[in-house]
């Protein structure tokens, strides 16, 4: 029997479980350190698969690609356990941290942003911001590493926010287009007259009690 098979057996008998049996204060805070400790485990072999190219005969463009499609999982999320997975090579201390539980996927996301937009500084001061994973809340600890990107990356930070300010400008103009539909489909007598050159109701009526006027006296 392998490794995961007893991890197969184990899980189906927790699964069996009332729920109640897990339900105090102990289990709850031990099930989620082994969920996290199972995800290391799990993207770490993932980066393994990825190294070996075994996905390569499927046709798949990666091996987020060949796992989004195997398990019908939402390509995004492949691809983030990807992007971990290939960062966990770059960050020991990280990756030791993730598998003994003390620290989330969340934490490791943040770190990863760290190490891609510096690597030698990160290198540097990996344990520094790994003590602060440990220590801080989550809020508090993503606070430490953009404080620290921004003063180790400034021009990666400079280049974040315009794409965040980019991205804001496209959404309110998605959001405007979408309001301006939604206004066209519940009032249809606004039409698009003045993308068809029509008159509008409104200036029908103007037009039919004083003659062919200016244009300003339908307007």
């Amino acid at each position: 029997m392998t490794l995961l098979d007893q991890l197969t057996e184990t899980i189906d008998e927790l699964a069996n479980l009332d729920p109640a049996a897990l339900g105090s204060k102990e289990d709850t805070k031990a099930l989620a350190r082994q969920l996290d400790r199972l995800e290391a485990v799990t993207t770490r072999a993932f980066g393994a698969f990825d190294a070996s190219h075994d996905w390569v005969p499927s046709r798949c463009r990666s091996a987020a690609d060949w796992l989004a499609w195997q398990r019908h999982m939402a390509r995004p999320t492949a691809k983030r356990r990807q992007r971990l997975a290939r960062a966990l090579r770059c960050m020991p201390a990280t990756e030791s941290a993730w598998i003994d539980g003390e620290i989330s996927s969340q934490h490791v996301a943040e770190l990863a942003k760290a190490a891609g937009c510096a690597p030698d500084a990160f290198e540097r001061d990996e344990k520094m911001l790994l003590d602060d994973a440990l220590q801080l809340r989550y809020s508090g600890f993503y606070r430490c590493v953009e404080y620290w990107l921004a003063h180790s990356d400034p021009d990666g930070t400079e280049d974040e926010a315009e794409r965040l300010r980019d991205r804001r400008r496209f959404n309110f103009l998605q959001e405007l287009r979408r309001r301006v539909l939604r206004r066209r489909l519940l009032r249809p007598d606004l039409g698009h007259h003045h993308l068809r050159g029509a008159v509008p109701p409104r200036g029908r009526a103007v037009r039919g009690r004083l003659g062919r006027g200016p244009r300003a006296a339908w307007r």
